[in-house]
């Protein structure tokens, strides 16, 4: 039996100092190697040498510097993919070292599904802002319309109609597609019979006037009714959201979040529910507050840690205010809140920010440390001397479930708190926090599907009613959870 040639460091040097690429490749699949920063290397090298191109790893001749190498071109990519600003020397080291071929390649085998064309989009968006030639920006357009189909076909195969109609809707080119929308249509119906009478997600409920409104989160709806009767009795405001998380109202309009969209969308309520508008509010806008004093509505976008605000003059929208929190770095995070005139934003870059709103800007006053196993936070509120906070993930972005309890923030740095999650029996990721009919109404998402109204007795929270309890989502309920920009 033929001995398997074991790859190491010394054995990958030889090959590449002679830039046998063909040689080291065919090495690779015979020895089963796990290398994947050598892999994807060599898939560029091999492309841009059949192009007669230089590139990347053309002066590369020793593992040691591919590995460099690679590194350096995936910090790159990372920061094009977050949209972070560029300094001029890395902008011209991108044009003169990493083709448009070589962004395609990264994305084709370093992503599935529809990733790829949210890492495409991006580098379209990239190629577009740094003046690219126009043969480069005509490679990249060539190839997109080919990833929007096949991706269709596979969440067609994967039964997910809805992702599949958003997805064929960003093709420039919307000819000979019938026969894909109809299959996602018959879908999208049989999901619907199944889910309708359903929650997945409800991220936030809230009574408005006589009316309760609940935002289905990963069923990309928001639900009315006047009363907290079954689900099936509940009307759709609107079904055509991506992601909503929160609702507000201020003088009559309604403001939601189209979170993966980048928007918040507005209605007024005669009879039913109109759509008056929709303004871009940064990326992923994940929490509506409306400000009475100043007559706004404040929008928290987590994922650019920017805050909008936005007034209604006259049915008009008008997006008056936008200032990016540079305390938040890079970090995502998914609240903002007013207690006493203050805003706290729940931590996202391992602490709770505390600003002030004068002279037209928000201002970080205090910052307050928070345990690495807590960062993941959701929402906070102060009730009878004490702060609750609920929390999604840790600093690793593991879900790990809490509601913690603290007379102070200060507090949280040094562990003088408590965490109330098992005795409270929660089950799911407890999310935003509002009152409903004076109880404390928290929805629990995620890995359990719920929604609870608590007693408030002496600083502490008591079940009074699970309203909804549909337990762990079905994979139906999970079509709709999907991450594409």
């Amino acid at each position: 039996m033929q001995k398997t040639e074991v790859l190491d460091d010394e054995i990958v040097d030889k090959y590449l100092e002679k830039k046998d690429i063909d040689g080291l490749y065919k090495l690779m699949l015979k020895s089963g190697s796990g290398w994947v920063y050598l892999n994807n290397m060599l898939e560029i090298w091999s492309l841009e040498k059949a192009r007669e191109n230089r590139n990347i790893f053309w002066d590369v001749c020793s593992a040691k510097e591919a590995l460099h190498k690679y590194q350096v071109i995936n910090n790159v990519i990372r920061q094009i993919l977050a949209g972070e600003h560029l300094q001029e020397e890395v902008v011209q080291f991108i044009r003169q070292e990493i083709s448009v071929w070589v962004l395609m390649v990264w994305t084709l085998t370093m992503c599935v599904g529809v990733k790829q064309i949210e890492v495409m989009e991006a580098f379209r968006e990239f190629v577009d802002r740094y003046q690219y030639d126009d043969k480069q920006k005509q490679a990249l357009e060539a190839v997109y319309p080919d990833v929007i189909i096949r991706t269709a076909h596979v969440l067609l195969d994967q039964g997910d109609g809805y992702t599949t109609r958003k997805v064929l809707a960003k093709l420039p080119c919307k000819e000979n597609i019938e026969d894909l929308l109809e299959r996602a249509d018959r879908l999208i119906e049989k999901v619907e019979q199944t889910i309708q009478y359903r929650l997945n997600t409800v991220t936030n409920v809230e009574k408005i006037g006589s009316t309760y409104f609940m935002v289905d989160c990963w069923h990309d709806r928001v639900l009315y009714a006047e009363r907290l009767g079954d689900i099936e009795e509940w009307n759709i405001l609107d079904r055509n959201l991506y992601h909503p998380h929160s609702i507000c109202e201020g003088k009559g309009i309604y403001a939601i979040e189209n979170t993966e969209n980048g928007s918040v969308c507005f209605y007024i309520r005669n009879n039913t529910f109109q759509k008056v508008g929709e303004i871009e509010a940064g990326k992923r806008p994940h929490r509506l507050i409306y400000d009475k004093v100043r007559d706004i509505f404040w929008v928290m976008a987590g994922e650019s840690q920017e805050i909008y605000g936005i007034r209604v003059v006259n049915n008009s929208i008008m997006l008056c205010f936008r200032q990016k929190i540079e305390e938040l770095y890079s970090t995502y995070v998914r609240s903002i809140r007013m207690i006493d005139d203050k805003f706290y934003i729940v931590s996202g870059p391992g602490y709770i920010l505390q600003l002030t709103f004068e002279d037209d800007k928000f201002a970080v006053e205090k910052k307050y440390q928070v345990p690495e196993e807590y960062c993941g936070m959701n929402d906070i509120m102060f009730l009878e001397g004490y702060f609750w906070i609920t929390v999604y993930q840790d600093h690793e972005d593991k879900v790990k479930p809490a509601l913690l309890k603290t007379s102070s923030l200060d507090n949280l740095k040094t562990g003088q708190f408590k965490d109330m999650y098992d005795s409270l029996g929660m089950k799911g990721v407890p999310y935003f926090f509002s009152w409903v009919d004076g109880r404390i109404c928290i929805p629990e998402i995620d890995t359990y599907n719920r929604v609870v109204l608590y007693d408030v007795e002496q600083g502490e929270l008591k079940i009074a009613r699970v309203l909804y309890d549909f337990g762990k989502a079905l994979p139906e309920d999970n079509i709709f959870n999907k991450r594409l920009r």
